[in-house]
């Protein structure tokens, strides 16, 4: 999937009409998604929701420049359910909504959130 991401990403760059993209399920991986928002966030596009639940977002270690690359994009809904995120995510997602007014809704079910670990990274 993530050959089609990079595909797609460039075709972001040049879409004006698409208000939401969904990649559910797609076996995404954490390259292919950044590809996306990378594609969203320097396109003259629309984009405003984006669904990436149900992919492998956790491998190849780059949860952290997805945070990263989702801080400076213009989305106001984030789909990130069942991508079996840990304490670890949670502190990039609390600092991506700390650092990225534009979102107004955030969809997390369905990871393993204990917040044990990480209480104090949040404070």
């Amino acid at each position: 999937m993530d050959d089609g991401a990079h595909v797609l990403a460039d075709a972001l760059l040049h879409c004006r009409s698409l208000r939401s993209l969904s990649v559910r399920g797609c076996s995404l991986s954490c390259s292919g998604a950044i590809q996306l928002v990378l594609g969203i966030n320097q396109g003259h596009n629309s984009v405003r929701g984006l669904d990436l639940s149900s992919n492998f977002l956790m491998q190849g270690g780059q949860a952290a420049e997805l945070g990263g690359v989702l801080q400076e994009s213009q989305l106001e809904t984030l789909i990130l359910a069942d991508n079996d995120f840990e304490d670890e995510e949670m502190v990039w997602v609390a600092d991506l909504l700390r650092k990225n007014t534009h979102i107004v809704q955030l969809d997390l079910r369905e990871n393993f959130f204990e917040l044990r670990s990480s209480r104090e990274e949040l404070e």
